[in-house]
């Protein structure tokens, strides 16, 4: 139960592709435009997407930068998901 995340989440396949490009990154944060580019979803696809795992309790930050969303993954979720694979994500397919 570490971080308060202990329960698994259903997430779509769609999902797992903007959860996986913003698992993937570092440190900069990503706009709708950069997922959607990584992605091949269109921006208001990868906006819902978004939207949809923020309601599913995937802690998942917004950063406004002159007007413009930026999204980034919780460090600690992060740090979870890597190690008890909370999702169930299968790391192989991507």
């Amino acid at each position: 139960k570490e971080g308060g995340f202990n329960k698994v989440m259903f997430v779509s396949d769609s999902e797992k592709n903007v959860f996986m490009v913003l698992y993937s990154i570092e440190q900069t944060p990503l706009s709708y435009s950069d997922i959607s580019m990584r992605t091949g979803l269109t921006e208001l696809a990868v906006k819902a997407h978004i939207f949809s795992m923020i309601n599913k309790s995937i802690p998942i930050t917004e950063r406004q930068i002159d007007g413009q969303s930026f999204f980034r993954l919780d460090k600690k979720f992060k740090e979870l998901q890597a190690k008890e694979n909370i999702l169930k994500i299968e790391m192989d397919g991507f």
